[in-house]
């Protein structure tokens, strides 16, 4: 059969095109399971492929709960500390002198007699100063004490079956005799020496005892004179 020159001029032009058209295919991902194709054919050499964008990761909004509890410790602490250095510049911190009530009392304080007792007294009060020793307290006079002629620190006084009393002498703060404990009792405080309490009894008179049945009797105000002086007649 016999082509005319024609025809093979078509088919010349035809076949380069098919091959170019084939060639763009392969370019654009037709191996296996890269493209899938429906609907519209694409041009030759553009993807149908959908792009992916990967979100940058949100940084989580700061909240109250981050806050470092540690800043509330910390104050707590600073307020804890205050409170003990005030505690410490009072009256009990052994920079102050104070006048020792006895609550409840009609006006009466204590003072140390001329026999070297202390005593409740409707009388001028002698003014004290409470040492800290350790945990305890040594309570000394601000002022020369009349028995001794010099300061003198209260200390227990054993009289056989007869109560407990208190006396001014010469201070020795290692002397069991001469620490107390001091506690608070509201605004007051009570005052004790190997579980005996100071009170006053029945009498008016100041002894120190155990608590029985009836519990605490006696308490006391420490009435703030101001800073201790040095000692005078």
């Amino acid at each position: 059969m016999k082509t005319s020159r024609k025809n093979l001029f078509a088919a010349a032009v035809s076949l380069p095109l098919a091959l170019t058209a084939l060639t763009a295919l392969t370019a654009c991902g037709g191996g296996k399971g890269a493209i899938t194709m429906s609907g519209t054919a694409a041009p030759a050499g553009v993807s149908t492929t959908a792009a992916t964008t990967t979100a940058a990761p949100i940084a989580p909004k700061a909240t109250d709960a981050t806050t470092p509890k540690a800043t509330t410790v910390a104050n707590r602490s600073t307020a804890t500390t205050k409170a003990k250095s005030s505690t410490r510049r009072g009256v009990l911190s052994g920079t102050r002198q104070v006048v020792i009530v006895p609550v409840p009392s009609f006006e009466s304080v204590l003072a140390i007699d001329s026999d070297g007792r202390l005593g409740v007294t409707d009388a001028e009060a002698d003014l004290f100063v409470f040492t800290p020793v350790g945990r305890r307290f040594q309570i000394g006079t601000a002022g020369i004490a009349a028995n001794t002629g010099e300061p003198a620190c209260l200390q227990i006084k054993s009289n056989g079956s007869q109560s407990l009393t208190v006396v001014g002498a010469l201070c020795d703060a290692s002397d069991d005799r001469q620490l107390f404990d001091v506690a608070a009792d509201g605004k007051n405080y009570s005052i004790s020496n190997s579980s005996a309490f100071l009170q006053v009894d029945g009498d008016g008179l100041l002894i120190a005892e155990e608590l029985g049945d009836g519990g605490l009797d006696t308490s006391f105000t420490l009435v703030d004179n101001g800073k201790v002086s040095p000692p005078t007649d």
